[in-house]
Parts: C-alpha cells; sequence; structure tokens
C-alpha cells in the first residue's frame, strides 16, 4: 500500500484499520512533507505498524522510530548505498504470515550517507527502489529487496500516466527471471486485474489510487485483499 500524497484527517485510523484486515506494508510517500507532519502521522502508529513502514523521504526517521525500512526514488534516487546482495530467504511477520513470499532482509551492511541520513552499519531495515523500466531493474535488482516495477497499467492516480510496457516484455522478463517474487507491480493494479499480474510472475502488488480514490478505502482495500 502507497500512501496519498497529502496529509488529511482521520488518515491514520484508515491505515491502522488496513493493518487490521492483514495489510503487510505501508510505504509511506509524501512528497514535499515537512518532518514535523511526517513524524506526527508515523507516531500515531504502533510500534508493530512502524516496524511495516517505509519511508520515502525523511530517511533518518528510519532508526528513531524504528521503521521498516527506506525506499529509493526519483525524488531521493540514491541517498544510501547498499553493499552486497539481498537475498531472497523467507520474511515472516510476527503473525506469522510473510510480507512478500520468497524475500527478506538477510543481514548485509547499508551504509546510508547524505544530508537525510545520519546513520550506518548493519540493519535489519528492508531496502527498496522504483524503477520504471525493464534496464532499470535489471541494473538495481540484486542490490534492494524488493522493486517496484511502474506503471504495470494505466494509473488511477496519475491521469495520463499509462502502462509502460507490453504483455509481451513482461512475460518475457519473467521467462528471463528479470521478474520473480522480488517484483512488486505498481500502477492501475485493481482486484479485477490481479489474476493478471500473477500469470506475469510478480511477487506483490503496491496499490494506491484504486484504495485512496474510493469512495470507501477500507472497504477496497479490503476487496482487493481477499483477491491476493
Amino acid at each position: 500500500m502507497v500512501t496519498r500524497e497529502d496529509f488529511f484527517p482521520g488518515e491514520a485510523k484508515l491505515i491502522r484499520q488496513m493493518f487490521d484486515l492483514g495489510l503487510d506494508w505501508l510505504h509511506l510517500r509524501k512528497p514535499g512533507s515537512g518532518e514535523d507532519d511526517y513524524r506526527a502521522l508515523l507516531m500515531e502508529l504502533s510500534p508493530y505498524e512502524r516496524s511495516r513502514t517505509v519511508l520515502h523521504e525523511h530517511y533518518h526517521l528510519a532508526p528513531e522510530l524504528a521503521a521498516g525500512g527506506i525506499h529509493a526514488n526519483s525524488r531521493h534516487p540514491f541517498p544510501f548505498k547498499p553493499t552486497g546482495e539481498r537475498s531472497e530467504a523467507k520474511f515472516a511477520d510476527e503473525r506469522g504470515e510473510t510480507a512478500f513470499p520468497d524475500m527478506s532482509h538477510s543481514g548485509p551492511t547499508a551504509t546510508y550517507s547524505g544530508p537525510t541520513a545520519a546513520y550506518s552499519g548493519p540493519t535489519a531495515a528492508m531496502l527498496s527502489v522504483s524503477c520504471h523500466s525493464l534496464e532499470e531493474l535489471s541494473a538495481h535488482k540484486a542490490k534492494f529487496d524488493y522493486l517496484f516495477l511502474s506503471p504495470i497499467f494505466d494509473s488511477i492516480s496519475k491521469k495520463g500516466y499509462s502502462g509502460r510496457f507490453t504483455r509481451e516484455q513482461l512475460l518475457e522478463a519473467r521467462d528471463n527471471g528479470l521478474i520473480d517474487k522480488k517484483i512488486i507491480a505498481l500502477g492501475g493494479i485493481t482486484a479485477g486485474n490481479i489474476p493478471i499480474i500473477r500469470e506475469l510472475g510478480f511477487g506483490g502488488v503496491a496499490v494506491l489510487g484504486s484504495v485512496w480514490f474510493s469512495p470507501s478505502p477500507v472497504t477496497s482495500f479490503e476487496e482487493l485483499r481477499h483477491s491476493l
């Protein structure tokens, strides 16, 4: 689950309801946000929920608030330098479930550098990145625990942001082992196209528009969750 870009009243309550319904990971994405608002939302979540939250901004809050990971993106291309390869062992949570099957952090050192990242050394945090081409995916795959590939379908939250890949390209990437359990599909994901995502070999989905832009985000999340 990726958050809306804006903060809004009752957001933390909705997020907590989704965690109660089985949300695996929350990606906290608030471009241009101030640290105070960002921190305040995190503090409304329980320690467990923060441990399953990945930060897209304000990376230095990750160790302070025991967040679950940090995510590199076009706004913050590579604020850290992951060293070593990331494994595909199981990553089970305290409920005995797997967030992304066959995928985990195996303990390599991640060195964080830059003005917004002030810590280094071994970390249990998940490291992820956004990719928008198969070439990017190939270049970064070994260095991260999991990777977003987008847009797979026409975006719901970004009008005019169309799917970037043909079915044939994605099937070839699957057959060549590029798309596997480490790769998460993003962009236009709905309950109706989950079977296509499975066929294409993705390890999971990240959703935004189909949940947050619906009349009832929690109901929409529950329906999508049941389709997985």
